[in-house]
């Protein structure tokens, strides 16, 4: 299961993850969010340009497991904003 973020606790764009363009995946994000935002977004021209996607995931300021359902070949990265004193996220795709 490839990790997106891993305890993180502070404001950040995180690594990209290529993604092979399949639907039936799962996002999951837990973790202490202290009024913190992760934003999933992805990126069809190489990491070039990331992009929130039409559809299915997006911004979140609570845990969840959500289906991931981008069809095309991509890179996918999260990205934290508002981060807090106590903001510990982790975030994986599946």
């Amino acid at each position: 299961m490839p990790i997106l973020l891993k305890n993180v606790s502070t404001n950040i764009n995180g690594p990209e993850v290529d993604w092979p363009g399949n639907r039936g995946g799962e996002f999951q994000l837990d973790g202490v969010f202290d009024g913190a935002t992760v934003t999933v977004k992805l990126s069809l021209d190489g990491g070039t340009t990331y992009t929130e996607p039409p559809e299915g995931i997006g911004q979140f300021t609570s845990a969840t497991a959500e289906s991931l359902n981008v069809w095309a070949v991509c890179k996918i990265r999260a990205t934290i904003s508002g981060a807090g004193a106590s903001t510990d996220l982790t975030a994986r795709i599946d």
